[in-house]
């Protein structure tokens, strides 16, 4: 898969080396409405998939053991995660 993918539409980049930290900041940008993408790590899998819509935007994302995350969505609060599975709904900003 193009890097270009997971590191500016999904915003997945890690902030340690071999993503022992991760940076998950999606690029949610003009009618662009979902992605769902991955990355191979030396810890496991690295997955967000998000949706938009007029009213809400659903976030999940899968953090692997022994590793931890930044979230990123605009117009939200940062949030700091530690390896699992989550799922968001956020309020969708106005345009």
């Amino acid at each position: 898969m193009s890097s270009f993918f997971y590191e500016k539409l999904a915003g997945i980049k890690p902030l340690k080396p071999a993503y022992k930290k991760i940076e998950i900041k999606p690029a949610m940008i003009g009618d662009l409405r979902f992605v769902s993408s991955s990355v191979k790590t030396p810890y496991g899998e690295v997955c967000i998939d998000w949706e938009r819509n007029e009213d809400e935007i659903l976030v999940s994302v899968v953090i692997p053991p022994n590793t931890e995350a930044v979230l990123l969505i605009p117009g939200q609060e940062r949030k700091e995660i530690g390896s699992g599975n989550y799922q968001f709904r956020y309020v969708a900003c106005e345009k």
